[in-house]
């Protein structure tokens, strides 16, 4: 996998981003720990600042660690021919980081966002409690949707999370009793240059999940840590049987291309790229990806790139 960072812009005014979508020309970005989504126009504007909950304390323009609802992953989604965001926070934290966003973007019949709270814990407990949970925890870092399914993936234990799409919805808009009970597959990331990588951010795009991993000096999901790299790699859905998983550690879900992202001076950019977003591939191939980074100083980076398998 070759990558071209073509831009590199620091958003000083959104904090911490975690998550990224591009849906109907407007990028919108999410911090671990700010109660606001945000909307910014090709000219990395910001037009939109849709609060999603009301923030009990904020200092510099940011949450408390303590306080954070940790939102980490972000995944964009049509109900009923509408266009939809759902922010989920990490549940590293339960309940207090066990709580979800359904958010309606605006259309030509209305210029509103419209936000509805979830509540995630029973079905991040239904997670933690499943037989083929094999983690010290649970850190939801990516979501995605493919072929009719929800996926969530665990940064803890590098679990790929699966729920078929219908029945998340109905959770979702609140228009059932049950919760959804999770499949569980593991991945396996490969090794870069020594350093041990896990995932942070994920896409899909044109039968392949694309995936933003980094390498952090922590040994928990509480805790941050130094960030030593970031990498992107790719993994195929094919290889998931039709439900469940055989415990067999040869039945992983590798994950293949790991390349390291290199600077300018082509050593390895120490910035966490928490969240990648595929929206366009050209006739030779080249796909064009937005990703978001969080530097811990409570601004965001947002890169531009193209990348060539």
């Amino acid at each position: 996998m070759k990558l071209n960072i073509l831009k590199h812009e620091t958003l000083h005014t959104i904090p911490s981003g975690s998550g990224i979508e591009l849906v109907n020309g407007i990028i919108y970005i999410i911090g671990d720990d700010s109660e606001v989504l945000y909307g910014l126009n090709h000219e990395l504007r910001v037009i939109h600042q849709v609060e999603l909950f009301k923030a009990a304390e904020k200092k510099g323009g940011r949450i408390p660690k303590p306080l954070k609802a940790d939102f980490e992953s972000m995944v964009s989604f049509d109900i009923n021919g509408y266009p939809h965001l759902f922010v989920a926070g990490s549940g590293s934290v339960l309940p207090q980081r066990g709580m979800g966003y359904l958010v309606k973007l605006p259309t030509s019949y209305s210029k509103k966002h419209m936000v509805w709270e979830k509540d995630l814990n029973s079905l991040y407990r239904l997670i933690t409690s499943h037989p083929d949970f094999e983690s010290p925890e649970l850190n939801i870092e990516a979501s995605f949707i493919a072929k009719d399914h929800f996926y969530f993936i665990n940064r803890a234990g590098e679990q790929l999370i699966r729920y078929p799409l219908p029945e998340m919805i109905e959770f979702l808009q609140g228009h059932t009793e049950s919760t959804p009970f999770p499949e569980i597959f593991l991945l396996e990331l490969p090794a870069v240059n020594d350093l041990t990588f896990a995932c942070s951010g994920a896409c899909y795009f044109n039968d392949t999940v694309y995936i933003t991993a980094s390498c952090e000096d922590t040994d928990n999901a509480y805790d941050d840590g130094e960030i030593l790299g970031s990498a992107i790699g790719t993994f195929s859905l094919d290889a998931l049987p039709e439900r469940g998983r055989e415990k067999n550690a040869s039945n992983k879900i590798k994950v293949d291309n790991m390349t390291l992202i290199l600077g300018k001076d082509s050593t390895s950019m120490i910035s966490k790229w928490e969240s990648i977003c595929i929206y366009e591939q050209d006739k030779d191939g080249t796909l064009a990806a937005l990703a978001v980074a969080d530097p811990d100083d409570g601004t965001s980076e947002l890169f531009l790139l193209e990348i060539n398998l």
